[in-house]
């Protein structure tokens, strides 16, 4: 099984419960999906709407209600042969989602004060349950394999999971800045995939972003600790990051305001003069 993790930045406001909540009977809810290559291809996309055959447009169909959902990804001729040299015919493998959400803007800090957060800590909760499960099968693989994926730490990885479990569970009513990082790490360790959002999936989520790489540059490339910030603002102030915020409000700045800049937490504020775009 693939661990996939997505993570958001929302605030648990009462408007958040639709989509949230997933209909009456499931919460178990796992995908199993297949791997189409060389003659498979034509016969999955002749299945597929007629505006979604165009050659190399990559898309994404489907609905929750119908459980069925079609991704198409175009790649580079040397992914594609490396993936036919494994994988032949369909090959069918499932993938194990978690979602973890903690809010940090200003709207979070009025649910602490004003309203309610259960919904978020019940969220945090039961997917650090499915995250254990998935992480006790994963060491009984890594137990029974010599498969190589690389260097993996398993009595590491334990204390950082029995800490988290602990974290999850007595966290009420606070902006936590703890669980989405180190959940975060955790997959990237065990070699899962990862979503990363906020409302608008450019502010806050670069300012995520950019605080895992330097986290990744620090443990891994030999990034002094003592200019990780340096290298932080760098990143923010001058990285492609920005060309992102441009290509969806045509400003080249962050949108966050005096406010909501006061009330973020200091690790995902934006340095001075990279701010302050005023759109969403």
């Amino acid at each position: 099984e693939n661990l996939s993790y997505f993570y958001d930045f929302d605030p648990t406001i009462g408007l958040e419960i639709q989509w949230r909540d997933p209909p009456e009977g499931k919460q178990g809810l796992r995908w199993r999906t297949s791997l189409l290559v060389n003659n498979q291809i034509e016969t999955a996309m002749s299945k597929l709407p007629a505006d979604e055959h165009s050659v190399g447009a990559s898309f994404l169909s489907g609905t929750y209600q119908t459980q069925l959902l079609y991704v198409r990804l175009p790649v580079p001729p040397s992914v594609y042969d490396s993936i036919t040299t494994v994988v032949t015919h369909d090959h069918e493998f499932s993938i194990y989602p978690v979602l973890f959400s903690q809010g940090i803007n200003e709207q979070q800090s009025m649910a602490i004060k004003l309203g309610d957060t259960t919904l978020q800590e019940k969220i945090n909760k039961e997917n650090m349950e499915l995250f254990v499960n998935y992480f006790q099968s994963f060491k009984q693989w890594k137990a029974g394999t010599k498969e190589s994926i690389g260097f993996v730490d398993i009595v590491d990885l334990d204390t950082e999971v029995g800490f988290l479990v602990k974290e999850i569970g007595k966290s009420k009513r606070e902006k936590n800045l703890e669980i989405l990082p180190r959940i975060a790490d955790l997959v990237r360790s065990l070699h899962g995939g990862r979503l990363t959002s906020c409302k608008s999936a450019k502010d806050r989520t670069s300012m995520s972003a950019t605080w895992e790489e330097v986290r990744i540059l620090t443990k891994s490339h030999s990034l002094p600790a003592n200019v990780a910030r340096d290298a932080l603002s760098v990143m923010r102030s001058a990285g492609v990051r920005r060309e992102n915020a441009y290509k969806n409000i045509l400003k080249n700045r962050f949108a966050f305001n005096a406010l909501q800049l006061k009330l973020i937490p200091e690790i995902y504020r934006t340095p001075k003069g990279s701010g302050g775009a005023q759109v969403t």
